[in-house]
């Protein structure tokens, strides 16, 4: 089984490099205005995270979610747009006005394990009509040990940004508060256990006050 997850990350990761690199000059800098970085935003860890079952759903954001979908999500030939009962993967576009106190998720795509045991969650609050989420709704569907404080609430401790990186690409960042972090290395640990040809490293990226 293992084997099939690494070869469907590998053609995904090419994938998404071609695509990556092949983005214009004016698309990159729209967003680097937007103060996001094209070297860091790749989701193939956030996709072999999903496939490993480690977590139910995986959200795509940034760039043109059409354009995404059609070089990238449709090659790989495992997702369903079509959402049937019978597709492990399914692959929507959220609807206008989803949103956490935080961050909105208006047209981003979603990508889920319809056989995950959290799958009924998933579309109790990612595939329903409510548009107001709690940040920890979002923690727990994406399977963060932690959840981002509501906007306006200050986060107890320093804040620390944690990557999850194997052979020196980062797979997954989160911010974590510095009392967080017995709960950061227990998530480490899971995935590290998990997928241990990926030989991941824990990597707490910086500390601010």
């Amino acid at each position: 089984k293992m084997e099939g997850v690494l070869d469907s990350f590998r053609k995904f990761s090419e994938l998404e490099d071609g695509f990556r690199s092949s983005l214009s000059d004016q698309v990159l800098e729209e967003l680097s205005s937007k103060g996001l970085q094209i070297e860091n935003m790749s989701f193939a860890g956030e996709y072999i995270f999903l496939l490993s079952g480690l977590k139910p759903c995986m959200i795509i954001g940034g760039f043109s979610s059409s354009d995404y979908y059609h070089r990238v999500l449709l090659p790989l030939g495992i997702l369903d747009l079509q959402q049937s009962p019978t597709s492990t993967f399914g692959c929507y576009f959220i609807t206008r006005g989803k949103h956490t106190s935080n961050y909105d998720f208006s047209g981003e795509i979603l990508v889920v394990n319809q056989s995950h045991p959290m799958f009924p969650q998933v579309k109790e609050v990612m595939l329903s009509d409510r548009n107001k989420l709690s940040e920890q709704e979002i923690a727990c569907l994406l399977d963060y040990p932690m959840a981002l404080p509501e906007s306006g609430c200050p986060m107890n401790g320093n804040i620390t940004e944690i990557g999850y990186v194997s052979e020196d690409k980062l797979l997954t960042s989160y911010i974590a508060s510095s009392c967080q972090i017995p709960e950061v290395k227990n998530h480490f640990r899971r995935y590290k256990e998990t997928l241990p040809f990926l030989q991941l490293k824990l990597l707490v990226m910086q500390e601010t006050s």
